[in-house]
Parts: C-alpha cells; structure tokens; sequence
C-alpha cells in the first residue's frame, strides 16, 4: 500500500510540474503578446494620427482645385463662343490651348493655360497623396490583423491548456 502511495504522489508531482511548465509557458507568451500590443499601439498611434493630419490637408488643396475647375469650365465656355468647333474633351482642349498659345499673346489666355497646367499638376498631387494613404492604411489594416491572430491564438492555446 504504501508503494502504491509512494507511485500515486510521483504521479500526482509530474503532473504539477507539467503544470507548472504550462502556466510558466503561458505566462511567457501572454507577456510576449503584451508587447506585441503595446508595441504595435505605439506605432499605430503616431502613424494614424499622421494620416489624419493627411487626411485633413489635401482637403483645402482639394477646394481650391475645385474653384479652378469652376473657372476654367467658365473659360471653356467662353473659348467655345469663340470657337464653336471646340469640344470638352481634354484632349481636345489642350490641343485648342496649344494652337491659342502659338497664335495668341493674349495675357488672360495665358493666365488660363498657365492655371490648367497647375490644375493638373494638383490633381496629379493629389492623387499620388491619396494613394500613398491608401498604402500606409493597407500596411496599419495588416499589422492590426497579425496582432489579432496572434492574440486570438495565444487565447485558444491559454484556453487549451
């Protein structure tokens, strides 16, 4: 009896140092998700309040785009009167400013044409900001998720054990 005592405890002391092992394992990986949070939060946090500060920005570009696009659709107007022939595809409208920009020394065509080219070097800025967001916002969307999968797991291995 008292063997059969002796084998139950050598027993019973196994299965608490494998205890204690998976609590110690489990403790190890709860602090190494902590840091993965911590440590993603701490990058998140500046970039996405870098993004919205670039979020805000193009929006006072973007007004004044849209009030050069009002004048120039009224200078289109305008240039069609002049020349009926004229139609409203871009194309077609820098090939009339580039015949007008030969033929004419006019200040207020030059001004006109002038404000198109820099319309378009905004929008084209603007286009490469939105899609630079657009990529950072994919990178932070991806981060997030690792870090939730990670959490997710250590929680089902904590819950397993």
């Amino acid at each position: 009896a008292l063997a059969d005592r002796i084998e139950d405890l050598k027993k019973i002391n196994c299965e608490l140092r494998q205890h204690t092992q998976l609590l110690d394992k489990k403790q190890v990986v709860g602090s190494q998700v902590n840091r993965v949070v911590c440590k993603n939060h701490h990058l998140c946090k500046p970039l996405s309040e870098h993004l919205e500060e670039e979020l805000n920005v193009p929006d006072t570009e973007l007004e004044k785009a849209k009030n050069k696009i009002k004048k120039l659709e009224h200078t289109v107007k305008i240039l069609k009167s002049v020349n009926p022939e004229g139609t409203s595809t871009f194309g077609n409208m820098s090939k009339l400013f580039s015949s007008i920009q030969g033929t004419s020394s006019d200040p207020e065509v030059l001004k006109i044409m002038r404000e198109c080219e820099e319309l378009k070097s905004v929008l084209k800025k603007y286009q490469r900001h939105v899609a630079e967001i657009q990529g950072n916002f994919k990178v932070l969307r991806a981060e997030r998720d690792k870090v939730v999968k990670l959490y997710e797991q250590v929680i089902y291995i904590c819950m397993i054990n």
